[in-house]
């Protein structure tokens, strides 16, 4: 039986969703993925950032009639085992070729097994591993975007360490380099001071989790790294025009209104 490629929208939401807990929870405890070998995929498609030719790969190699191999007496469990070893191929080939750092590779593959493990259908199996395809594709576009390599390892070590109080001399000499330099080279690079990046990586991530996850106000200003919640508050007014809780408010009305 032949299953049409579908590109659904709430799949890639439910997805950025259960990355942000995933992001949110590994962070906090701490736990980071090791690195993993690769068997052949579509990585040239993702690694270059084409969204088109993703999903005409995507077309082509997922087929679920016995091309691949059975993986289990259950079609739908071997349907299932198959989306999960083309992910975990996949993330491992990108994080191998150094394309995408291991630790945002591996949330994203992790957030996307869970989906998967989660499915009943068919063809919502061929809508996540979609999904995941192309959310890794947007990952790679954005960071081949980022030219300057220092660019590149500032993005990740404000990453790496967004629960901290982030303190940009202990960044730029864990970088190996100067403070003042760091900052004019980000700054040429990308418009704006490390303190402005670093308080607005926050914020976005304080909207995705407010919008995403049941955690209170002081869980997640804590967890951003935060000195308090009120300044968790002051800062994000600041960038979005409202408070925490009436974001929050707003957002979950949209979302019961379109439900």
């Amino acid at each position: 039986m032949k299953v049409q490629l579908k590109w659904n929208q709430d799949k890639m939401d439910e997805l950025s969703h259960r990355l942000e807990k995933i992001l949110f929870q590994r962070q906090e405890s701490g736990i980071l993925h090791n690195t993993a070998l690769w068997s052949e995929g579509i990585f040239e498609a993702v690694c270059s950032g084409d969204e088109d030719r993703v999903r005409e790969l995507m077309e082509q190699e997922i087929r679920l009639e016995g091309e691949a191999g059975i993986l289990a007496r259950d079609p739908f469990r071997s349907l299932r085992d198959l989306v999960i070893c083309s992910v975990a191929t996949v993330t491992a080939h990108i994080i191998r070729e150094g394309i995408l750092d291991s630790e945002m590779a591996y949330s994203i593959s992790d957030a996307c097994i869970q989906m998967v493990e989660d499915t009943r259908r068919e063809e919502e199996l061929f809508e996540v591993a979609g999904a995941f395809c192309l959310t890794l594709c947007r990952h790679v576009k954005k960071r081949k975007s980022e030219y300057h390599p220092l660019v590149r390892q500032t993005k990740e070590y404000v990453f790496k360490h967004f629960h901290e109080k982030i303190v940009i001399e202990d960044m730029a000499a864990q970088l190996g380099v100067s403070a003042s330099y760091l900052g004019l080279i980000f700054r040429k690079s990308e418009g704006m001071t490390l303190h402005q990046f670093i308080v607005r990586e926050k914020v976005e991530r304080g909207k995705n989790l407010l919008r995403y996850s049941d955690y209170d106000l002081h869980t997640i200003s804590q967890y951003l790294g935060f000195a308090s919640q009120s300044h968790f508050g002051r800062e994000f007014k600041k960038y979005t025009g409202d408070t925490p809780a009436a974001y929050r408010a707003r957002k979950n009305q949209l979302y019961r209104d379109y439900l």
